[in-house]
């Protein structure tokens, strides 16, 4: 989806410079904002300055987020999209109908920013209905209903008319095809046709059953590592169970419920290797409150049952919170962006390696036309300004075939390749006179050898 694209686009023109840094200026300005927002719902929540600023500082650190705030992706977009939203969740009967307008667009650009964002479309007919006096189909639940989905319309009419105009449909060809992934390399099958519900079903029900418990198993994981920074998970969870009678609450989880669904049993494969992290982010402000909240209902336990100083346990245990949080997320950062060394980032190691690999290219005589096929198509692309094709998945027939359909003159294999083409990965030059009869691969190179 387009949205980080245009995000970025923005950002670039306004400050003059067409670069990765200058990229990066609408999504810092996103980080910025959400610590205040949290902060705000958490004061909504709470009526209590000390806990809600305590959630703003939750927002600060990021915990596993923190690494991706400053990168052109789309967790700042859904985050931020995330927590206005619940700040208009809160109390919408009161509102007028143009704060079901406003959710309504809010929910367009979440589908703009992914795929999945059309899903809040269902969370908000859910909130207009659980938040309605009588939860029935009334005039107003219905009002909201309707003006909310113009809203929607209102954001995601052009972009399914420029799909039409491009693919025929209103959406792309080939987004409901990863329903019938029998595995996660499959994203990458080429050609596409072949996934479908045939080729799904006849995996058999077993595989079928045997891929979602491992995904709920991952998933789960995941809640309580990421979204939980694994010491928040019991005082979200205390505060969801104190608080469970709250419309906001229930909507909070009602939509990590819907999402956590999704991205288990109808997108396992993905869900497992990234989208549930991806889609939580904008229910994760949501956490960020209720922790320092499910904290305040543990001290009040401990007052009651240990003779705990509230004003005292509140000091101590928040500040505690906080520190353990910052200390997480820089330990993350500096795990996955800086690294060991100084001189080669963690960050940087493809981009190093793809600038490193292009050299040598151009040192063997490749033309600036000529066509590589790679693992990260867009990385290379964005390192050396070179056209790619993706790796796809299956055997050495299936390479070649995509190699004649795409004119491909190089293909760069390296340790995360198909399994299908171990063969070809470890001893490649039994397969350099294959590649030269056909005129079109120029060469084969692996990047590294482990």
């Amino acid at each position: 989806m387009p949205l980080a694209s245009i995000l970025s686009a923005i950002s670039m023109e306004l400050l003059g410079r067409h670069d990765f840094l200058s990229a990066r200026g609408g999504f810092l300005f996103l980080y910025i904002l959400i610590p205040p927002l949290t902060a705000n719902l958490g004061y909504k929540l709470s009526k209590d300055s000390w806990w809600a600023f305590i959630s703003g500082l939750l927002a600060i650190s990021g915990g596993y987020y923190l690494p991706y705030f400053f990168t052109t992706d789309t967790f700042l977009l859904y985050m931020f999209f995330g927590v206005v939203l619940f700040l208009l969740f809160d109390n919408i009967n009161q509102k007028p109908l143009w704060a079901c307008l406003l959710i309504g667009i809010l929910v367009g650009l979440m589908h703009l920013s992914r795929s999945d964002g059309f899903l809040w479309i269902i969370v908000a007919t859910f909130c207009f209905w659980i938040t309605s006096e009588t939860r029935k189909f009334s005039k107003i639940f219905l009002s909201q209903t309707l003006v909310m989905i113009s809203g929607y319309l209102l954001v995601m009419v052009p972009w399914f008319i420029r799909n039409l105009s491009v693919f025929g449909t209103i959406l792309p060809p080939g987004s409901l095809q990863t329903l019938w992934l029998v595995d996660y390399d499959q994203i990458f099958t080429y050609p596409a046709s072949v996934l479908t519900f045939k080729n799904w079903w006849s995996s058999g029900v077993s595989g079928i059953v045997e891929s979602r418990l491992w995904a709920l198993g991952i998933n789960l994981q995941r809640v309580i590592a990421e979204q939980g920074i694994i010491f928040l998970t019991p005082l979200i969870m205390l505060w969801i169970w104190k608080k469970r009678r709250n419309d906001l609450v229930r909507v909070g989880v009602f939509s990590w419920l819907l999402t956590f669904i999704e991205m288990t049993f109808i997108f396992p494969f993905a869900g497992a290797r990234g989208g549930l992290f991806h889609s939580g982010a904008a229910i994760q402000p949501l956490f960020w409150v209720g922790a320092p909240l499910g904290l305040k209902q543990f001290i009040h336990w401990g007052n009651k049952n240990r003779n705990w100083k509230i004003l005292q346990a509140k000091q101590i245990f928040s500040v505690a919170l906080v520190i353990f949080a910052f200390a997480l997320s820089f330990f993350l950062y500096y795990q996955r962006v800086i690294g060991q060394t100084q001189d080669d980032k963690a960050w940087d190691q493809d981009a190093s390696r793809y600038d490193t690999v292009e050299r040598y290219l151009i040192q063997v005589g490749a033309d600036k036309d000529d066509i590589v096929m790679v693992k990260n198509p867009p990385g290379y692309y964005v390192v050396n300004n070179r056209r790619s094709v993706v790796i796809p998945d299956g055997d050495i027939h299936t390479l070649i075939s995509a190699s004649k359909n795409f004119m491909v003159r190089f293909i760069l294999l390296d340790k995360d390749h198909p399994q299908g083409l171990d063969d070809l990965y470890h001893s490649p030059e039994n397969y350099s006179a294959i590649f030269k009869n056909l005129g079109l691969v120029h060469q084969i190179l692996v990047l590294e050898v482990q």
